[in-house]
């Protein structure tokens, strides 16, 4: 790998979709994991991170996902995914929308996480409190 590819589980939990991470420049994968590089005049790594994790494209991977006891996905198969390619200024400013999103989204559950937090101890205090008759 180079890093910065789309890395594709394909055994296992098939579609499941990470990025590689720079740092893995050098190191190989597993029969299990498929490292997607796009043509960069065609689509964006970063639009086709997005593309990959989509409903659409996820229900494609579980309808040609196949096995009992194994759950598996064909390279083959893998090929004949149907990708929506807009032009790449498109792409990008479809990226910049979801990056802001995702940004927001994760700020939003760092904040219920914190709250969630808070109200642990809070209980905790409570029912301290309610069992030693101080309430």
């Amino acid at each position: 790998m180079r890093g910065g590819e789309i890395l594709l589980c394909v055994r296992g939990s098939t579609g499941t979709v990470s990025v590689a991470s720079t740092e893995l420049s050098g190191a190989n994968v597993t029969r299990g994991i498929v490292p997607i590089r796009f043509d960069r005049n065609l689509l964006t790594q970063d639009f086709g991170y997005y593309v990959m994790t989509s409903g659409e494209i996820q229900e494609q991977i579980r309808e040609k996902t196949y096995g009992a006891a194994l759950m598996q996905i064909n390279i083959r198969d893998l090929r004949q995914v149907t990708l929506f390619v807009p032009p790449l200024k498109e792409q990008k400013a479809i990226v910049a929308t979801l990056d802001n999103l995702s940004s927001g989204t994760q700020r939003l559950a760092n904040l219920y996480q914190r709250k969630l937090a808070v109200l642990a101890v809070l209980k905790k205090s409570l029912l301290y409190h309610a069992f030693a008759g101080k309430l």
